[in-house]
């Protein structure tokens, strides 16, 4: 299955989630801080928000900053299910086709 979303995740716009990749990336980028635990990279870095900005100015849109990006999250996740869904209907279209071409399998 194509993920029609991976081309878009390295885009400066696209959310962060504050997950483990995020903490892995924040102890690679900041080794003297490598030994802290998620907690408290989290709050560092990020003051505990769910998902992480490098936007000074966010300030007190953040509130309604993460509504967004919940919604967006579950768009992008049914965008992934609809494109799971076209890939196994193209391949059952596919395998109806040969059979057509070829004749079905004896049974």
């Amino acid at each position: 299955m194509t993920n029609p979303i991976d081309d878009i995740k390295s885009e400066w716009w696209y959310p962060t989630k504050a997950d483990s990749a995020y903490f892995e990336r924040l102890r690679n980028d900041y080794p003297d801080k490598a030994d802290w635990p998620d907690e408290r990279l989290h709050d560092y870095f990020s003051y505990g928000a769910k998902y992480p900005t490098n936007w000074d100015h966010i300030g007190d849109a953040y509130g309604e900053y993460e509504p967004l990006v919940d919604a967006f999250f579950a768009m992008e996740e049914a965008l992934i299910e609809q494109a799971a869904e076209i890939d196994r209907l193209t391949a059952f279209i596919e395998d109806l086709g040969y059979q057509l071409k070829e004749g079905y399998p004896d049974e």
